[in-house]
């Protein structure tokens, strides 16, 4: 099912994946194979946004290192932001 996850989502979609919500036991055993077809195409759907990061995470780490090479010769990544509008601020709410 994780090779089946990667051909449909990309590669790099794997390195998305919130371990500890999408667990390996679920995708192992958590839908038979008909539903779980089924919900990685909901998530393709649905996640686009997703997908494109995860398609360019792919794009960035490269066949070698997806087979297990090293990362090392890489640059980094970043994460680009807008900066917050003069007087904006956070504010924690409470769960």
């Amino acid at each position: 099912r994780w090779l089946e996850t990667a051909e449909t989502l990309g590669w790099g979609c794997l390195c998305l994946m919130p371990y500890d919500t999408i667990t390996s036991s679920w995708v192992e055993q958590g839908l038979r194979a008909a539903e779980f077809t089924i919900w990685l195409a909901l998530v393709k759907k649905v996640n686009k946004q997703a997908i494109g990061v995860g398609n360019a995470i792919g794009d960035w780490l490269g066949q070698d290192c997806i087979a297990g090479g090293p990362i090392a010769p890489k640059e980094l990544l970043g994460i680009e932001t807008v900066p917050l509008a003069e007087g904006a601020r956070f504010e924690e709410v409470a769960d």
